[in-house]
């Protein structure tokens, strides 16, 4: 056979070679997605040989990165939990391996996340593999890719290598110590978006100061005081002179983690937060609003100023009443306020700012009753406890309509009134209401049901619950029989509440069944 028919025969074998492959490689995903569809993928990975069939697609060049992406997940998630022990490690082992083939290649970079994603993964899940040289193998080689500051092509693949490092660190605290210097000149070496990883990643290790690994692997216990203040001061400085280089979302996680450092290290002072603050004062982001009340309220009195303050809380007001924002986020604000002002120290800003907090007309049922809210837990003190005059709109809606969610928002803030603001005057508002309510709505009595039932756990305000079963009680036995029977399973609610009041005269209730 001379070469040219040699050539032919090897070009006219190569597309059939190929052909092959695709199909082999299609019909293992087909598998695969078959099963997740069933709900038994976990069984295809009870074969110890499976998770190497899978693997092997990674390594070719004809299988589509979205796939292998797809491959890497189902590993991740149904594998990593499943898999024989005798397979794990040569699995992990063998993904690091198609990393390193990928990054020789230049391969895709989402694929290479993905991949670190899975290896992190499975280390987690099976923990006791952290102990080994293959783990220590895995940490270098994310310190290795951590290591190329500034390189902007690598910077999203950098970033995951981070938050790897963070979860392995978490996962088992103390284990990168050792690097915690690497890390630091990489934190300040760092200019690009990616530094919020390296700041994460550095702060998660500083916070384990107390938990260093030794070279033998043993955890040790170092003293804490000045060694461990020494070491994390000029870590939480760096931090918060570059929170520029934070998101919204970034800072609030690392300003956390620094709370709770300067709660363990009284050498700290708080007021490495202040720049953060007064930066921020004039923020109208959903964000960092929260943030600030939670280190207001963690070192109240050391940071800011009674002034400073006082401007940073009417801020947060102007938000919560700003109609162009949307309503949840305005309710996750409101949550935050009530935390924050119910506080002693707060008692008094919050009578200042009554005018404000309190809701109007243009507000949604939501948020005008967290305004409520608000207005009776935080801001009524003294002789303005009653509530009662900005209860009308609400009021004023319930008796027109006669809506459950209107009812039930009314009463939620009635609650709140009475049990905050007992007196006469409150129980005979609640009283008028009730009466109301019960006469034109009978599909309401399941809400007024709701609330005597609330109210009856509070013996304080057992006189109000006697009063207002009573009101409906003898309401019910004086209805028309036509009535009665138009609402009979409302109304037998309320029998069924009064048949276990004792002192309740139940011999007319006895006449009025006898007659249905």
């Amino acid at each position: 056979m001379d070469d040219q028919q040699t050539f032919e025969m090897s070009a006219s074998n190569t597309p059939t070679k190929h052909r092959k492959s695709a199909e082999h490689w299609s019909k293992i995903v087909d598998k695969v997605r078959t099963s997740l569809s069933n709900g038994s993928v976990y069984k295809l990975f009870e074969d110890d040989y499976f998770i190497f069939e899978l693997i092997k697609l990674l390594y070719q060049d004809t299988v589509d990165s979205n796939v292998k992406i797809e491959i890497l997940a189902v590993i991740e998630q149904h594998g990593s939990g499943v898999l024989p022990t005798n397979s794990i490690d040569q699995s992990i082992s063998a993904l690091l391996d198609v990393f390193r083939h990928i990054s020789a290649g230049h391969g895709s970079q989402s694929v290479n996340t993905q991949l670190l994603i899975t290896a992190t993964t499975l280390f987690i899940v099976n923990e006791e593999l952290m102990e080994t040289s293959l783990c220590s193998s895995f940490v270098s080689q994310l310190v290795d890719l951590i290591s190329k500051a500034n390189h902007i092509p690598s910077r999203r693949l950098r970033a995951c290598a981070c938050q790897c490092l963070v979860q392995l660190e978490t996962t088992r605290p103390g284990i990168l110590w050792k690097w915690h210097e690497v890390f630091v000149k990489l934190m300040k070496e760092e200019k690009t978006d990616v530094g919020q990883d390296y700041m994460y990643l550095l702060i998660i290790v500083a916070s384990h100061i107390n938990q260093i690994e030794n070279a033998g692997q043993e955890k040790v216990t170092v003293e804490k005081g000045a060694v461990e203040e020494k070491e994390l001061l000029p870590v939480v400085s760096h931090i918060m002179d570059n929170v520029f280089l934070l998101s919204p979302a970034g800072l609030s996680t690392i300003a956390y983690h620094i709370i709770q450092i300067l709660k363990r290290c009284p050498g700290i002072p708080p007021t490495v937060f202040k720049p953060l603050m007064l930066q921020c004062l004039s923020s109208l982001d959903p964000c960092i609003i929260p943030l600030m009340l939670f280190i207001q309220a963690e070192f109240h009195g050391e940071i800011i100023s009674e002034g400073e303050e006082r401007v940073f809380v009417q801020r947060a007001v102007q938000f919560l009443s700003n109609a162009n924002i949307g309503t949840n986020t305005r309710l996750f604000i409101a949550q935050w306020m009530m935390g924050y002002l119910s506080q002693n120290h707060q008692h008094n800003a919050a009578v200042t700012l009554k005018k404000a907090i309190l809701p109007t007309v243009f507000d949604p049922i939501e948020v005008h009753t967290r305004k409520l809210d608000l207005a009776v837990k935080c801001c009524i003190q003294g002789k303005d406890n009653d509530v009662s005059s900005e209860l009308h709109y609400l009021t004023q809606l319930a008796e027109t309509t006669g809506g459950v969610r209107i009812t039930s928002a009314l009463y939620h803030i009635l609650y709140l009134h009475v049990t905050q603001n007992s007196s006469e005057m409150v129980d005979n508002f609640v009283l008028s209401i009730t009466r109301k309510l019960f006469q034109n709505f009978p599909q309401l009595i399941p809400v007024i049901v709701d609330f005597l039932q609330a109210v009856k756990t509070s013996r304080s305000h057992e006189k109000l619950h006697n009063e207002i079963l009573t009101l409906l009680h003898e309401t019910v036995l004086s209805l028309p029989m036509k009535s009665l029977l138009a609402n009979y399973h409302n109304y037998l609610q309320v029998w069924l509440l009064s048949a276990q009041d004792p002192s309740m005269l139940q011999q007319v209730l006895f006449h009025l069944l006898e007659k249905l």
